[in-house]
């Protein structure tokens, strides 16, 4: 968005626009460098995200195994599906605070105890601006 204000400024402004008097062509000089910066924090940001999803594939593959021989691995099927339903009843989330450190615990189970029936809240994801 300070990319986009800056541009449009300096157009409006027309060859004033990269006088130092002004000021806009040292913010324009900024706003370039942010815009490398932004797309360095995405791709750490997607980093993360594998990293996070590969962690979590991990965690499932116990699962799957269970999945393709269901007749001797009745008990591992039974209690997540159990966990399940009982999550679609709002009976109980998932405890998260056996993950975290001590000072965040309390947040922990504050984050389990969310209804299911609960709206979602809007981000700014959903509702991009319009330029």
């Amino acid at each position: 968005a300070g990319w986009y204000v800056c541009d449009e400024a300096i157009q409006l402004l027309g060859g004033n626009g990269y006088m130092k008097a002004t000021g806009l062509e040292q913010f324009l000089r900024d706003m370039r460098v942010f815009r490398i910066f932004e797309g360095a924090n995405d791709v750490l940001r997607l980093f993360i995200a594998l990293t996070g999803i590969q962690y979590a594939g991990n965690q499932l593959k116990g699962r799957q195994k269970a999945l393709k021989n269901p007749l001797s691995n009745m008990g591992t099927i039974f209690n997540e599906g159990s966990k399940r339903v009982s999550r679609s009843f709002g009976a109980g989330g998932t405890d998260l605070s056996e993950f975290v450190v001590d000072p965040l615990k309390d947040s922990a189970k504050l984050c389990s105890q969310v209804h299911p029936l609960a709206p979602p809240s809007h981000s700014a994801s959903t509702n991009p601006p319009k330029y």
